[in-house]
């Protein structure tokens, strides 16, 4: 293996094992989180992430992005400037933050002290963000993906680690979080500029023009990132003021256990895909993005499967049903997430393919769709009928997706959509995991339910979800390339 496949290949095994460290903290933080917690607290931590994420998306402007698949690298007074533009507008965003403060407690003097949290920990992400763009940008860019692994798996360790200490060993309370988030982000921001501090540069209005061309693509971007964050955010923005903080919580719970389901592959397959893709020949792309859905098809379809027949009785037994009306939603969020395994490939195929407006389109029209019809359904069907919404939604997106991806392949939109569906839905691993579904579920509702224990269902389970990866070729090739020294044989 040689040329640019090889720091690739060795950046794809440090995502691999960094995320695997990453998830294992956070699978352990998530469990004990379940059992300290209560929903509606889970549920104003989720809010403050929200928060967070939301103000370093209109800070970033979609730079980031526009920086990894741009045709040449920045100039140092290009990158002084946007620093110094991203630096400013975290400024105003933490004094729009402390000035909003006053009003909320004059006029809800019970959400002050949510507010004052909300505040502070929406602050850290803003403060962080102008010094980790740019700098995980370039590192991208140059598939430098062992510093970037490690950098991002060692702060989520410490955002998602730190506060079960401080809960377990102070009377932090909520603010536990905050204090991880500080840790974390402080991590990432010395990793990233050691060596290579950010660069600022006040610029003159020369400067500014020069810039243009890349905040133009950009906005598209940023505008695509706020529609998918409002997409992803439904819980938060619709169901938390009709139903509550504790809906958020359940919702934020189950989508927790989503996103650690599929953390590993879906984040290493985000990560690479876009500067891949943009490096790659046209004619390949399609192949790429074929072969990334088929992976990940094979990586979590089957292990979604499994955590419908774990999760019902080790909530049950271990979390004292206190996640029951989270358990329920599970099946609709499971149906979403196999929707995004092909969404997620497809995104920066489009991306690169057709370019930031016609992405973004895509994504508005997306948001549109299930923001639409789930504030239909919502006051008739009650908080779970944003999950039922949003397990149709996402295949309505990815047909949307693949209808806006040009031509890209041979086939028209059904082709490509039914390429897209094959590859997800009829593997042989997810064939065997919802097979053993069946069959636990029929055993729930038999006499001899319970028999086994929780304990023995998780091994069972487990058990499963080998002989389901040791079916799928694609998925135990890859392994073993990927685990193979790097000089065994030329590829």
């Amino acid at each position: 293996m040689s040329g640019p496949r090889r720091p690739l290949r060795e950046g794809v095994l440090a995502l691999f094992g960094a995320n695997t460290l990453s998830f294992a903290v956070v699978a352990v933080s998530y469990l004990l989180y379940s059992r300290l917690l209560s929903p509606d607290v889970f549920g104003l931590y989720a809010i403050a992430s929200t928060i967070g994420t939301l103000g370093v998306t209109v800070l970033d402007g979609g730079m980031k992005n526009t920086v990894i698949k741009a045709p040449r690298d920045l100039t140092a007074v290009e990158e002084g400037t946007l620093a110094f533009v991203m630096t400013a507008g975290a400024v105003v965003l933490l004094a729009l933050l402390a000035a909003a403060g006053g009003p909320v407690v004059r006029w809800f003097p019970a959400a002050g002290r949510d507010y004052r949290f909300l505040a502070l920990f929406g602050g850290l992400y803003l403060v962080s963000w102008p010094f980790m763009a740019l700098q995980t940008a370039h590192l991208e860019r140059a598939l430098h993906y062992r510093r970037v692994a490690w950098i991002e798996s060692g702060g989520l360790v410490l955002e998602r680690g730190l506060p079960v200490v401080f809960l377990l060993a102070t009377r932090q309370g909520i603010y536990s979080f905050a204090w991880g988030l500080a840790a974390g982000r402080l991590f990432r921001v010395v990793s990233l500029n050691v060596g290579h501090p950010q660069p600022i540069r006040v610029p003159s209005v020369a400067d500014l023009r020069s810039v243009l061309p890349l905040a133009a693509e950009g906005a598209w971007l940023q505008v695509s990132t706020a529609f998918c964050m409002v997409r992803d955010n439904l819980h938060v923005l619709l169901v938390g003021p009709l139903f509550g903080k504790a809906w958020v919580g359940y919702y934020a719970w189950g989508l927790q256990l989503c996103v650690m389901a599929s953390q590993v592959f879906v984040q290493m397959s985000a990560r690479v895909s876009l500067p891949l893709l943009a490096a790659s020949g046209r004619e390949e792309r399609w192949r790429t993005c074929l072969y990334q859905v088929r992976l990940l098809g094979a990586a979590i379809g089957p292990l979604l499967a499994m955590l419908l027949v774990v999760v019902p009785p080790a909530d049950a037994r271990f979390f004292a049903g206190r996640w029951s009306a989270a358990v329920v939603l599970l099946p609709f969020l499971f149906v979403r997430m196999l929707s995004s395994l092909a969404a997620t490939p497809l995104g920066p195929l489009l991306l690169v393919e057709r370019g930031a407006r016609p992405y973004a389109y895509a994504n508005i029209a997306w948001t549109l769709f299930e923001t639409g019809a789930a504030a239909a359904v919502l006051p008739m069907a009650g908080p779970a009928g944003l999950a039922w919404v949003q397990a149709a939604g996402g295949w309505v997106g990815l047909w949307i997706y693949a209808a806006m991806a040009g031509r890209v392949a041979e086939a028209g939109t059904l082709g490509r959509l039914a390429a897209l569906l094959s590859t997800v839905l009829l593997r042989p691993g997810l064939a065997v995991a919802l097979a053993a579904l069946g069959a636990f579920f029929a055993y729930s509702r038999s006499p001899f339910a319970g028999a086994i224990g929780p304990i023995g269902v998780m091994g069972a389970a487990a058990g499963v979800l080998l002989a389901a990866y040791l079916v799928e070729k694609d998925l135990v090739s890859a392994v073993w390339r990927l685990g193979r020294p790097a000089g065994a044989r030329p590829c």
